[in-house]
């Protein structure tokens, strides 16, 4: 059974440990105060990658990719992070999806297609995706 703070995190993308109503109120109204974008950092990488490095961010604001934020772009990648990033936009919740753990609902977890060694000379890229609000962005 999901609790409620793990169903009102789904829909807001905010996440507080808490009982009190009062804190579910809260991530309410802390939704309400701007655009959501979707932060996809670069975890970790088994391998060598020619375009990213462990720290590499991708910012998407639907439908944009925000190019002035974002520090590279890999077509291997983009295959499966466009696949998810729509429904995590609107919909978040990796946890009913499969792409993290009851323990760590704030983030989704995609990797890349590439299978690294010994199939290819590349490698694979782990990408760690987190909803923020857009007054949070630097220009």
């Amino acid at each position: 059974m999901i609790s409620l703070e793990l169903s009102l995190f789904c829909l807001t993308g905010y996440y507080y440990k808490s009982e009190k109503q009062e804190s579910l109120i809260l991530c309410v109204l802390l939704f309400i105060g701007g655009s959501i974008v979707l932060e996809i950092l670069v975890h970790e990488i088994k391998g060598k990658c020619p375009v990213y490095k462990v720290g590499d961010r991708i910012v998407i604001k639907d439908p944009e990719i925000v190019l002035k934020q974002t520090n590279a772009l890999c077509t291997h990648a983009l295959s499966t992070l466009l696949h998810y990033v729509l429904i995590l936009e609107h919909n978040w919740c990796p946890v009913k999806l499969g792409l993290t753990t009851s323990e760590e609902p704030e983030h989704a977890y995609m990797q890349c297609v590439d299978p690294g060694e010994p199939y290819t000379e590349g490698g694979t890229v782990i990408f760690k995706c987190r909803r923020i609000n857009s007054n949070k962005l630097k220009d």
